[in-house]
């Protein structure tokens, strides 16, 4: 008995592995291939959502960074020159260097672009003092060499001498000369229910006794540039899926008496009246994480948000500004 196992064995070791036996060392394989195969999805999928995550949160974090900047060096929001309701809006009637009569290079932004630029939740307008400096002392200029001596007038806020600055807006003394950067949250043609941020920029004017290779002047942006893709919100509750959202809150300060508790900050509706007691900005942007991506149902979509406050540091009381009418 023991002689005809040996034989068996020895018969089947010769003859190899049954069909059954394939077959199941098949499936094994096959499930220990899925299972790695399911395991390498998850991990691929993983590794997009966090990328998309985190470059989306770095590439609106960026934007954040560059209006609040702006918001930093500038003189105030909305249009400087205007008076009353006017200064909500840019250009204002009383403009000296933009107006009906003198367009920006390029025209005005064109849709979706409102047609009217003005001051609101959606829309961010602030004017900064146009400064001197020495192309000499400016790496952007191709007057520039590092060995140049530094040039004491750089920083020094420039004015816009009298006349000749299209009528009827001509200023009877001299202003302040002032850059105006507008951010806008328009639609997204390509995805609709979303919306892109873009930034345009106006030049103050160019003097005439300081030509571009004596002063260093800020670039005109227009047509805007794109900065952020994939913005969502936020939104006021009844807001349509078209309106665009709310991503401006303006923060007034609340001027106390003497005695009384230190003056604090508030959000306040733009008007008139309040307008030159707004000194910050509040920011919030939400935004889908596959914003730079045109896959617009993507399983890694992911809402994600950012909150910022940016307040005006230029010191209003060193204003270069003659007041006195020139004769």
């Amino acid at each position: 008995m023991r002689l005809s196992y040996k034989l068996r064995t020895k018969r089947r070791s010769e003859v190899g592995f049954s069909i059954v036996e394939l077959m199941m060392s098949t499936v094994v394989f096959a499930v220990c291939v899925a299972m790695i195969g399911e395991m390498a999805v998850l991990s691929t999928k993983g590794t997009i959502k966090t990328s998309n995550t985190s470059d989306s949160q770095v590439h609106a974090r960026n934007a954040i960074n560059r209006i609040a900047n702006d918001v930093r060096i500038g003189r105030g929001f909305g249009d400087y020159y205007g008076n009353a309701s006017e200064r909500l809006k840019f250009p204002s009637n009383s403009n000296p260097i933009y107006n009906a009569i003198r367009a920006p290079i390029g025209g005005w932004p064109a849709a979706p672009w409102p047609s009217t630029i003005n001051l609101s939740d959606s829309t961010l307008i602030i004017q900064s003092p146009v400064v001197f400096l020495s192309p000499t002392n400016d790496p952007l200029s191709p007057f520039y060499f590092s060995s140049a001596p530094f040039d004491t007038r750089n920083g020094m806020p420039l004015m816009l001498p009298k006349g000749n600055f299209g009528a009827p807006n001509d200023p009877l003394y001299n202003m302040e000369n002032l850059d105006t950067t507008v951010y806008s949250v328009v639609p997204d043609i390509d995805r609709p229910g979303e919306f892109i941020l873009q930034v345009a920029r106006f030049p103050g004017a160019q003097i005439t006794n300081l030509p571009p290779n004596v002063c260093s002047y800020k670039t005109l942006i227009n047509p805007p540039q794109t900065i952020l893709k994939g913005i969502t919100g936020p939104k006021a509750i009844g807001d349509l899926a078209t309106d665009p959202p709310r991503i401006f809150s303006y923060l007034r300060r609340n001027r106390k008496t003497v005695g009384s508790a230190p003056s604090t900050f508030s959000v306040t509706a733009l008007d008139a009246s309040s307008i030159g007691d707004v000194l910050g900005v509040s920011i919030d942007l939400e935004f889908r994480t596959t914003g730079l991506s045109s896959n617009t149902s993507s399983t890694n979509d992911m809402i994600a948000a950012l909150h910022e406050e940016a307040f005006l540091r230029n010191n209003r009381n060193m204003v270069l500004n003659n007041t006195t009418v020139l004769p």
